[in-house]
């Protein structure tokens, strides 16, 4: 069963979304590209920006994190509904006491 992801903080304007087609190129013995399809689902990966967050803030998104890893989670982001996992591992740097958190959402569009 997916697991609603509710932030309390929203994702930065930085945020990129990558669209994977499922679309794979690769070259043969003698040298000429070959494309597959891998299926007709497009997937999206988000590198999810999230700034000056609180202390509390990332101890709250870490440990939804942790509790629901390996879990699907549903969100929806600018009025759009996906469904997917989050990659084991984000980065986070420091502005004052602040936390900025990277992190990455694959997921498909539903």
């Amino acid at each position: 069963m997916a697991v609603a992801f509710t932030p309390t903080t929203i994702i930065q304007r930085t945020s990129q979304f990558s669209h994977d087609l499922n679309v794979h190129l690769d070259k043969m013995d003698d040298g000429e590209p070959r494309s597959r399809v891998f299926g007709d689902e497009e997937f999206v990966n988000i590198s999810c920006h999230f700034k000056y967050m609180t202390k509390a803030e990332r101890d709250t998104l870490k440990t939804f994190l942790k509790t629901n890893k390996g879990e699907e989670i549903t969100w929806t982001i600018n009025s759009q509904d996906y469904s997917g996992f989050f990659q084991s591992r984000f980065k986070q740097s420091f502005v004052g006491n602040l936390y900025n958190i990277i992190i990455i959402y694959s997921a498909k569009e539903v």
